[in-house]
């Protein structure tokens, strides 16, 4: 097993392998893992492994933190499944893909390869005339040719294909078979991968590719793949893992079997398809992009690149090789979609051609230089049965929402961000009969309705004069113009929320839409105060939103790291308590918790609360809903009650 760690004053993580079932982390030198600084404790943590699971236990007297709770010395924390943690400056990640029997290539060769590729990039722009050669993608086989040729003679003068970079050698032309592997799984074997959309960029073939050697290469992989897959029985998401976790353990036996002229080819494709990513595409991001697995991409700075993974962030280990470099690709990657960056207008909201939405910052707005996010597009199939079979929501609560949809409920999906609410949307937008009209209104589309009537809206900034801008209410506001049988919002956000409580309250019914808050009850706040800004009165805000919404789903992120449905509840307008002192003229916003999440002891199962919405009977009489859900596993806590909003 290895565990990821890096402090915040440093940029380069490092990786330490720990073995055995208990260890400590801490400054003196009798520890399995030493770290330094200043608030540094002798003796930090204590970590262990037992049948319960993965214990951290705080040791020193500035305690840790573990999934953002401060443990105090003398307090653990303990899990099913590893856990990231943080001694101040410290941050850790378990990473249990890599044990030792795997051989997982070290850091040095690793940060060697990178090393190579820098000084083959700087020793190759002194031949090239950036006009001409790297200002445009190659359109002939003869430019592609002459690249390739130029990255030939500089490796050879830097000396990569001679003995001086042997272990170099062989972890690249691991990373070549790795990632042609990962295209064999990933599109069916194809070498050219389409990361923009549909079209394939043609930098991408390899002009100098020999046909016996490619035959040798093909060999090779499929080698592997009959190796990491005996059955045929496995995903595509199960693959990759494989890939991940197993690869350089068998590479590692098998490399003394490759010719030595087989495996200097390979590592020359490998420089070669590098370099190109950097002259041409994106880069460090080309790889990433392309990983089903990878659903954001996170760039802080020019040599800290995280994603997001199985829901949990992490280092990619990845860097650009300068300032530079990454601002010219950040200004490739907004370019490809008609849009610009530069200080006049250093910060830019953009979407790639596959429906990845791209935000970009460079100085002098970003202090330690170009930052880049990329939430990545999803090709997943959305259904309500996949987040049940992803324990995101369960089986119960999902027929509850499907038969909500039906009956033409609306519904207000919350939760903070990227905690799935866009994905809860799509699926419950696909449970939209077929006979009925849908306009989506998006700042950025992301929804993915497969419906027989659907129109979707999609707001834009202004252009460059300042003008042209239509903002997401405006486009509210003229979906009641195209006859509509329901207003899906991507996210309510600002003045469009008035407008969508007034479409829902003139009959379209059924609408639904999202909303950034940590609960049910902080929804409805930030709704009323959304509202508020057009000047209506507490108690009209309040009789709107009661008669709007009749449910609230509220997801977040449980320590796991997954993205889970923690509640739906009913929104209850009820009249105010004619006693005591103080009496409010309006309604009084009340919640009714239908299904609730668990805690850590119950496994984080979301549990029907054995109260009935008021509208039940409804879904019962239409044959929507089976009652009997409801009581099929009731939450034990029978105290629970409606909550009033204050």
């Amino acid at each position: 097993m290895f565990l990821r760690y890096a402090s915040i004053f440093e940029s380069q993580p490092k990786v330490a392998r720990v073995a055995g079932k208990r260890f400590k982390i801490g400054s003196a030198a009798t520890n399995e893992i030493v770290i330094s600084g200043p608030f540094v404790d002798p003796v930090a943590v204590e970590i262990s492994i037992s049948e319960r699971g993965w214990e951290i236990r705080a040791v020193g007297a500035n305690g840790c933190d573990v999934d953002g709770k401060h443990l105090h010395s003398g307090e653990s924390a303990t899990s099913h499944r590893p856990q990231s943690f943080t001694v101040f400056p410290y941050s850790f990640h378990f990473d249990t893909r890599f044990t030792p029997e795997t051989g997982a290539p070290v850091a040095e060769e690793s940060t060697l390869s990178q090393e190579v590729i820098r000084r083959t990039h700087i020793e190759l722009l002194a031949h090239l005339d950036l006009e001409t050669d790297t200002s445009h993608e190659p359109k002939s086989l003869d430019e592609l040719l002459k690249i390739e040729r130029l990255i030939e003679a500089v490796t050879k003068k830097i000396g990569v294909i001679s003995g001086t970079y042997q272990g170099t050698q062989v972890h690249l032309a691991g990373e070549c078979v790795r990632d042609e592997l990962l295209n064999k799984v990933i599109v069916g074997g194809s070498t050219n991968i389409a990361i923009r959309g549909e079209k394939i960029d043609f930098w991408m073939q390899m002009a100098t590719s020999l046909p016996n050697r490619e035959e040798e290469l093909a060999k090779i992989v499929g080698y592997f793949y009959r190796s990491l897959f005996p059955s045929r029985d496995i995903d595509v998401l199960d693959k990759i893992s494989r890939i991940e976790e197993k690869f350089w353990g068998l590479w590692k036996v098998q490399v003394a079997k490759i010719l030595e002229d087989s495996r200097l080819y390979l590592t020359l494709r490998q420089i070669k398809k590098q370099v190109k990513d950097i002259l041409y595409g994106f880069g460090p991001l080309e790889d990433l992009l392309r990983m089903p697995t990878v659903t954001e991409i996170m760039v802080n700075s020019t040599d800290e690149i995280f994603i997001e993974k199985d829901g949990l962030l992490q280092n990619s280990g990845r860097q650009f090789l300068s300032e530079e470099i990454t601002t010219a690709i950040i200004e490739r990657i907004v370019a490809t979609v008609g849009r610009r960056i530069d200080t006049a207008q250093p910060m830019v909201d953009a979407r790639l051609r596959d429906g990845s939405r791209v935000n970009a910052v460079i100085r002098p707005l970003a202090t330690k230089g170009p930052s880049l996010t990329i939430r990545k597009f999803s090709r997943k199939e959305f259904s309500l049965e996949r987040l049940v079979k992803g324990k995101s929501l369960s089986e119960s609560a999902a027929e509850f929402l499907r038969a909500a949809v039906k009956a033409k409920k609306s519904i207000l999906v919350s939760g903070g961000t990227g905690s799935g609410k866009t994905t809860l949307l799509n699926c419950l937008g696909l449970e939209i009969p077929g006979t009925e009209r849908i306009v989506t209104v998006e700042d950025t589309r992301e929804l993915q309705l497969h419906h027989p009537n659907v129109v979707n809206l999609e707001a834009r900034d202004s252009n460059t004069e300042g003008v042209g801008k239509v903002a997401i209410a405006d486009l509210v506001r003229n979906s009641l113009r195209m006859r509509p049988n329901r207003i899906v919002v991507g996210e309510c956000r600002g003045a469009e929320a008035l407008d969508m409580l007034q479409a829902m309250n003139t009959g379209h019914d059924g609408s639904m839409t999202t909303i950034h808050a940590n609960s049910a009850v902080d929804a409805l706040g930030r709704l009323e105060v959304l509202v508020r800004e057009s000047g209506l009165p507490s108690d009209a805000i309040r009789k709107q939103i009661g008669s709007a919404f009749d449910i609230i789903v509220q997801l977040a992120r449980v320590p796991t790291g997954e993205r889970m449905v923690t509640e739906i509840a009913e929104v209850l307008a009820v009249k105010p308590s004619r006693s005591g002192a103080q009496r409010q003229s309006g309604p009084e916003l009340r919640l009714k918790p239908l299904f609730v999440r668990g805690s850590a002891k119950d496994g984080y199962q979301l549990i029907a609360t054995g109260m009935l919405p008021t509208f039940a009977t409804e879904l019962v009489h239409a044959g929507h809903l089976n009652p009997n859900l409801f009581f099929k596993d009731i939450c034990p806590k029978t105290e629970l009650r409606t909550r009033e909003v204050a």
